[in-house]
């Protein structure tokens, strides 16, 4: 099996999506399995509340180590949370798998912003 990697933005750029990219993050570039790239990934943006730098430094270790071709990328950041975009192959229970492996899931429940939440596991 062939792989090609392939950055979160150059993917983004590729699907069409303009998005404020946050430099020093060091998200590692997503890689797609050669069968999942003929579909187009599938995209979304969550909110991630922080209750300080720890809960980031926790959150950022996770989404570096997704695996899955799962990529993250990091939308918006402040000191109450966060703003990240998923890009992934396959359908939402390969997101939620991925999650799931480093201790996170997603609560879909209806938000202000209309975003799911990431939650912890633990």
């Amino acid at each position: 099996m062939t792989r090609r990697a392939l950055h979160p933005a150059r993917l983004l750029r590729a699907t069409g999506l303009a998005l404020l990219v946050l430099t020093g993050c060091n998200l590692p570039a997503v890689t797609f399995p050669a069968s999942a790239q003929t579909a187009a990934p599938a995209t979304l943006m969550v909110d991630v509340p922080l209750a300080g730098l720890q809960d980031w430094i926790a959150v950022r270790n996770a989404l570096a180590s997704l695996g899955d071709g799962v990529g993250a990328r990091v939308e918006a950041l402040s000191t109450q949370g966060a703003i990240v975009s998923f890009v992934w192959p396959g359908d939402a229970g390969t997101l939620d798998a991925a999650l799931a492996r480093v201790g996170y899931r997603l609560d879909r429940a209806a938000t202000p912003t209309g975003r799911p939440v990431l939650r912890t596991t633990r």
